[in-house]
């Protein structure tokens, strides 16, 4: 795999902790990551690395997102 993937999350709901989800992803991912600020998108979680559908998994499983709600991009 290209060494230059990256995975991003964003329209995520205001009151979610952000940098406390980023530490998750990178800790169970074993990956790097961080969080940006997108004029378009607001605040972005980005993570080195194809986890879209550990990321889609995740956001499911703690009801932070539904199936329906999710759009996953790439190849």
């Amino acid at each position: 795999m290209d060494g230059n993937v990256i995975s991003s999350i964003s329209g995520l709901e205001n009151d979610l902790d952000l940098i406390k989800i980023c530490n998750f992803f990178k800790k169970n991912f074993r990956c790097n990551g961080s969080i940006i600020h997108d004029e378009e998108c607001g605040q972005v979680i980005i993570l080195q690395g194809d986890h879209r559908e550990k990321i889609k998994q995740f956001l499911i499983a703690t009801d932070i997102c539904t199936n329906t709600n999710i759009i996953i991009h790439g190849f």
